[in-house]
């Protein structure tokens, strides 16, 4: 008996109640796709600052050994302007020539500039993806949270509706034994006994499923936890305009077809960009050594470009941004259509669960009557025990069905969250 009391001390001590924000919170904190997420937002921001930095331009140190089959000049490269300086124009074959270079953009017809503020949008889009994620994520270990509930629920009422076997059995075992119930009534039951069994057993495994599902999604190693009740919401009379108003300006996807209507604006100007010129400063310093000769030489230069003829890359390029921002105007008018879609399913998913519950507690309530009725016709013998079987049967479907319909108007406002983008 100690031991037995030991091991049930045990089991308990390596499991634990897991709230549904507990879970929503963990999930939060180490979902795998929220931290790529994150790792995204990172690479956008250095992603700005190695644009901002190719405003600088960039310094280049290099080397370069070549190696003659006949002498060449080492220093100076162009023949000086002196004639009588050509005795001091040295030869060699290996020449190296070390030095460093220096090259920046002057003027890119404002390309960079826009590519700066592109990319600095392109970081307010991570930041908006890591928050769309996360109210995903919540709504799916909510989903699943409620739907491990409700096979708890079922679980619960099966294994009542088998325990009421059990003593129907033992009951009638006894009566058998007196001569005043026949042997097929206790195949009967025991038949009943079997189904019954059969449902538990799947209903157990569809919980540990779903369990494992929800561990996954927490992306955590205990796997010894048990859902705990969640309170019955309820919203009260809320209509889809009014809901509108409030929240669709908050919403972050709308918030991100904004942002994307604003890159395609910009993008559209710096495809303006390829009409301006180009001016481009370079700078460098190198020194020509060969056959003892060690000579310095700097040159600085200013180059300008502009492109005349592009056998029409530049309009198509241009065609391409204007499509692009049409496209972010037509999905501005999408993501609108979507949230008033997504509310009216929403709204009218919460009615009908209201109706469900009202409907399922009235069946619970006439099936356990009967069950009652037809348990006192079967013990007075005015009754088949098929009929007090299937009327006790009924009531605890009804009892599944009543507490399914509980948890099906709280996913509803789970969902109603989840439009609303405040389930996390």
């Amino acid at each position: 008996m100690k031991k037995i009391i030991l091991g049930l001390c045990l089991t308990a001590s390596f499991s634990y109640g897991l709230t549904i924000e507990d879970a929503v919170k963990t999930a939060i904190e180490n979902n795998p796709v929220i931290k790529q997420r994150l790792v995204q937002q990172q690479i956008a921001h250095h992603k700005t600052k190695e644009i901002k930095a190719s405003r600088y331009g960039k310094i280049d140190a290099f080397v370069n050994y070549t190696h003659y089959n006949i002498p060449r000049l080492v220093a100076p490269i162009s023949p000086p302007l002196d004639p009588m300086a050509i005795a001091g124009i040295v030869g060699a074959k290996n020449i190296t020539i070390p030095g460093i270079r220096y090259d920046v953009p002057l003027f890119t017809g404002f390309k960079i500039e826009k590519s700066v503020e592109i990319s600095k949008l392109g970081e307010k889009l991570s930041e908006i993806a890591v928050n769309l994620t996360k109210n995903q994520i919540a709504f799916n270990i909510r989903s699943i949270y409620l739907k491990i509930l409700t096979l708890k629920k079922q679980l619960e009422a099966m294994e009542h509706y088998k325990k009421a076997l059990d003593q129907l059995y033992d009951n009638i075992s006894m009566l058998y034994e007196l001569g005043k119930k026949p042997e097929v009534d206790l195949l009967k039951v025991e038949y009943a006994k079997k189904t019954v069994e059969s449902n538990i057993e799947a209903i157990n495994n569809a919980i540990d499923t779903l369990k494992e599902t929800l561990r996954t999604l927490m992306n955590t190693e205990d796997k010894d936890f048990e859902v705990e009740p969640v309170p019955f919401r309820d919203i009260g009379n809320v209509s889809k305009e009014e809901l509108m108003k409030v929240y669709f300006p908050k919403l972050y996807s709308v918030k991100k077809v904004e942002i994307q209507k604003q890159i395609s604006q910009k993008k559209l100007e710096q495809s303006k960009s390829d009409y301006y010129p180009n001016l481009f400063f370079s700078g460098q310093y190198q020194r020509n050594i060969g056959n003892g000769v060690n000579k310095e030489l700097w040159q600085v230069s200013l180059i300008a470009k502009y492109t005349i003829f592009d056998f029409g890359s530049r309009s198509n390029r241009k065609i391409e941004s204007q499509l692009n921002f049409k496209k972010t105007l037509l999905e501005e008018q999408k993501v609108k259509l979507d949230v008033e879609r997504k509310l009216t399913y929403a709204l009218n998913q919460i009615k009908t669960a209201d109706f469900k519950i009202k409907a399922t507690k009235k069946q619970l309530d006439y099936a356990t009557e009967v069950e009652k009725v037809e348990k006192l016709k079967y013990e007075e013998g005015l009754s088949s025990l098929y009929d007090y079987l299937y009327a006790q049967s009924q009531k605890y479907i009804a009892e599944s069905k009543y507490y399914e319909a509980l948890y099906e108007k709280q996913r509803a406002i789970y969902y109603l969250d989840y439009v609303l983008e405040k389930g996390f």
